[in-house]
């Protein structure tokens, strides 16, 4: 007979959609290292979004539940999710139940009362929520959450003293990059103009449009920068009109999400962003030793510091203008903060420190159905 302690967990991971966002990525990222070793593992979605991540997760044997086909959250989504989630704890009666991003979090802490896992697990990816009303959602359900998983450090201490009313009996840090010990791709070339990157969804938070008027600043002094735009989302359109109206068509590209952003030839990653947690983009820059220009902002207080990026002291388009004017002029600097970015990276998120942290994660989990 198989004793109580040697049974597989059942684990519950209900995510928003997959959207190619950091979040959705860094979970086939955690199957692919094994922080689920030793579990059934189901993932479970309000809406179905980008099939391709679908697939990659199912190749990867996990079984996935998009309770609505769509590409985008609709209320209807959010209606057919809240009975698909109750059918699936019924049904599945699991043992850790995870939550992941602002509707499917706040939806499973209402709902895993009708069949109560024995952890339900809160992961939070950023220090801060776009919403107020999310932020009053958060810490007036935060009594039912028992973990709370962090991407860093510095988003554990940040949100648990914000959007918990109690400590959770249990803080998990979980990082979702990895990087091997491997040489980082070789520089390409330039052309003469100062290249200049951002990959993230478009939105408010993540504040491209500040990015986008530091260039019309630089054009207007003078100093010969090209920006490149990796990412999808709702302020895309936005960020189109601003180049059009700017006159920046020529300095400006958007072409859309990019995997591996970082071997396509850039000299400095500028991050504008107004809240952040682990930020995984600003991590990918520094382990392809891209020097890194950025806030001390949430995650990035772990592992950056004046000695490895650029520090802007807000994200304000003049500040971010006259930091990149300064590295433009410097070579010797921007090279610097690359191999230096590259060794911090390294050293936080290396394969090996990684997957000791995923090995205790999947260790917990088993531990949950003992």
């Amino acid at each position: 007979m198989t004793s109580p302690s040697a049974r597989r967990p059942a684990v519950l991971y209900f995510i928003n959609g997959f959207e190619r966002g950091g979040a959705e990525l860094g979970l086939i990222r955690l199957v692919r290292g094994g922080a689920f070793a030793g579990c059934d593992l189901t993932v479970a979605s309000i809406f179905a979004g980008e099939e391709t991540m679908i697939a990659q997760l199912r190749d990867l044997g996990v079984e996935v539940r998009p309770f609505s086909p769509k590409a985008r959250m609709t209320p209807l989504s959010l209606v057919a999710a809240a009975f698909g989630l109750v059918g699936t704890l019924l049904s599945r009666r699991p043992d850790v139940l995870i939550l992941s991003l602002p509707q499917a979090n706040l939806l499973g802490r209402l709902l895993a009362w009708t069949a109560r896992p024995r952890v339900v697990a809160s992961f939070e990816h950023n220090t801060r929520l776009a919403k107020p009303i999310y932020e009053r959602g958060w810490r007036a359900t935060s009594g039912a959450v028992d973990w709370l998983i962090a991407d860093a450090p510095q988003t554990a201490t940040e949100v648990s003293a914000r959007l918990y009313r109690r400590p959770p009996r249990q803080v998990v840090v979980l990082p979702l990059v990895s990087f091997p010990d491997a040489p980082p791709p070789e520089p390409t070339p330039g052309t003469g103009a100062l290249r200049l990157v951002n990959a993230a969804r478009f939105t408010g938070v993540k504040n491209q449009t500040a990015l986008i008027h530091a260039v019309a600043l630089l054009k207007g002094r003078g100093v010969a920068v090209h920006l490149t735009l990796y990412g999808e989302g709702p302020e895309l359109s936005t960020c189109r009109a601003l180049v059009e109206r700017l006159g920046l068509g020529g300095q400006v590209d958007m072409p859309g999400f990019r995997d591996g952003w970082w071997r396509q030839g850039h000299d400095l990653f500028v991050l504008p962003s107004r809240h952040e947690g682990l930020c995984i983009v600003a991590l990918e820059a520094m382990n392809a030793a891209i020097p890194v220009v950025a806030p001390l902002i949430g995650g990035l207080r772990d592992y950056a510091s004046p000695d490895c990026i650029e520090v802007l002291d807000d994200v304000e388009p003049e500040t971010i203008a006259l930091a990149v004017e300064r590295l433009a002029a410097d070579p010797d600097r921007r090279a610097t903060l690359g191999q230096a970015g590259r060794t911090a990276a390294q050293a936080h998120y290396g394969a090996a420190a990684v997957s000791r942290a995923y090995d205790g994660f999947a260790a917990a989990l088993r531990g949950a159905a003992s």
